[in-house]
């Protein structure tokens, strides 16, 4: 039987109903390091991009970083791009009751998504050379580095159930997890855009580095540590295509 025009309708209303598009989501993210130290990073914003239609998604972590100035401006973005290629597996884990200390000022509403990726994310800098402020800001930096080098990790984060209900996190969870995945959204990553038009630098593998000493472990590490069981071993990953370094062409 053919879909008549109230069908088709609903079938959209239905889809877009599960359409995610948030930005800036105030995030901690967590991780074991390859000799089994827990990291953690604070002060991060994550954006999460859902079309349910076209089969996409896109997701970026952004961190400031101050700078010593002049000539540049006083502090610049740098971005995590977490293509949805790389995803094998991700789900929604709830925040230990009580909630740690250290999660608090994310406030009530705090849940989490775990990433585990077939390949870590891109980081994205700006093509000019980076000069961190202070030692604070150049431990964010190294920490923000040593992020790019995980394959699994959890983001934890402040989003209103009313901004974004479980079932369309679950629903995003589940499509992103199937053996098809899902692709990039174009407009989301390509990096040509960022830094005034300028556009970034993707770098990935060897070419990340630390530019400093390894980062020290903070206060807020520590917070977690006594508080949040390790998190489950990555053992299997399904193979997933070489991408190009902006991710896919939509």
């Amino acid at each position: 039987m053919s879909s008549t025009a109230s069908d088709s309708n609903s079938g959209s209303s239905i889809a877009s109903s599960f359409d995610i598009d948030v930005t800036a989501q105030p995030t901690v993210v967590t991780w074991r390091s390859t000799n089994g130290q827990f990291e953690s990073l604070p002060q991060l914003n994550l954006d999460i991009h859902y079309s349910v239609r076209s089969d996409k998604a896109f997701f970026k972590l952004c961190a400031t970083i101050p700078l010593k100035t002049p000539p540049r401006a006083n502090k610049t973005n740098i971005y995590l791009f977490i293509y949805p290629e790389r995803i094998t597996t991700l789900s929604v884990e709830e925040c230990p009751s009580p909630c740690p200390i250290a999660l608090q000022p994310l406030g009530s509403d705090v849940t989490s998504l775990r990433f585990d990726l077939s390949k870590p994310p891109a980081l994205i800098l700006p093509k000019a050379s980076l000069r961190p402020r202070n030692k604070p800001s150049h431990d964010m930096l190294d920490s923000f580095r040593l992020l790019a080098q995980q394959t699994s990790f959890t983001a934890w984060l402040n989003i209103p159930s009313r901004v974004l209900p479980r079932r369309r996190l679950l629903s995003l969870c589940e499509a992103a997890s199937r053996h098809d995945g899902l692709r990039s959204i174009a407009g989301h990553s390509r990096t040509s855009s960022l830094y005034s038009g300028n556009g970034g630098r993707v770098i990935e593998g060897d070419g990340i580095g630390i530019s400093t000493q390894s980062a020290v472990p903070s206060k807020l590490s520590i917070a977690f540590e006594n508080t949040i069981e390790d998190p489950p071993s990555y053992e299997e990953t399904r193979s997933g295509p070489n991408l190009p370094l902006e991710g896919k062409s939509a």
